[in-house]
């Protein structure tokens, strides 16, 4: 591979945009209580990685529904991550 490729063909910024994408769509898809969740869920995009998710404690339990008071899937981030998309 020719070094620089990834600037030439804009994929930090391609990337950029989809994870912000996805970061919107889980904001939408998550199951309000407070708004704490939903408001820390965030993304960034570093080269050719990105990543899109929250750091509070009970963000995988609302995700995965281990636990917690409520059952049924509260699946947030999955359902963003696999919503179809087009480019812009």
């Amino acid at each position: 591979m020719i070094p620089g490729w990834e600037q030439r063909i804009g994929v930090e910024q391609m990337l950029r945009r989809v994870c912000d994408d996805i970061r919107d769509d889980a904001r939408d898809y998550v199951h309000i209580e407070s708004g704490d969740l939903r408001d820390d869920i965030d993304s960034e995009a570093n080269g050719d990685e990105g990543r899109v998710g929250s750091n509070l404690p009970y963000a995988a339990t609302e995700e995965f529904r281990i636990g917690g008071r409520y059952s049924g899937s509260h699946s947030y981030l999955r359902k963003a991550l696999y919503k179809r998309r087009t480019t812009r």
